[in-house]
């Protein structure tokens, strides 16, 4: 089977009528998890940022309750959390919320009195995060990029997380 491109698909699509072109989107939805869940963020949530970010960080908060103490399933559990959080930041788009979440997920990783420099691997882990939320900040305008660095900052010197938040 051939899979049509892009431009291909937009242009047979707006040869159908609008019956057809609705039982083709729930039929996509139909089809698997990831698609069904794209097509709710775009029709429920990306009109109000806000309130995605909200209802994100509640999601969060949840992926965190009975976190596992032993270092095996920590990293696990956090691997498990941020697939979560970059499946967010996939469906937005935006640099905003993405360093948002990253900044909120790293915050919670504190709150529950997680050692970033005990382990290298949660530590590499935590420097990947700030290395994508430093790439998102660039996308930004100047004004935004300095209060998010300075929230990032901040960020960072609660947790104690040995690593520079400096944009190169």
């Amino acid at each position: 089977m051939n899979t049509a491109s892009l431009n291909e698909i937009k242009k047979e699509l707006q040869t159908q009528d609008s019956k057809r072109v609705l039982d083709l989107c729930l039929k996509l939805a139909k089809s698997n998890k990831q698609a069904k869940e794209l097509l709710s963020y775009l029709l429920f949530d990306a009109h109000d940022e806000a309130a995605f970010v909200a209802s994100s960080k509640e999601g969060i908060i949840e992926l965190f309750y009975n976190f596992p103490r032993n270092f095996y399933f920590a990293k696990k559990h956090l691997r498990k959390i941020l697939k979560e959080i970059n499946k967010y930041i996939k469906y937005s788009s935006s640099p905003k919320i993405e360093i948002e979440l990253l900044i909120f997920f790293i915050s919670t990783c504190k709150e529950n009195q997680m050692n970033f420099n005990a382990h290298p691997v949660i530590t590499n882990m935590m420097v990947s995060q700030v290395n994508k939320i430093n790439k998102a900040i660039l996308k930004l305008h100047e004004d935004l990029q300095y209060d998010y660095t300075l929230q990032l900052e901040q960020t960072l010197n609660d947790t104690g997380l040995k690593f520079s938040s400096k944009l190169g």
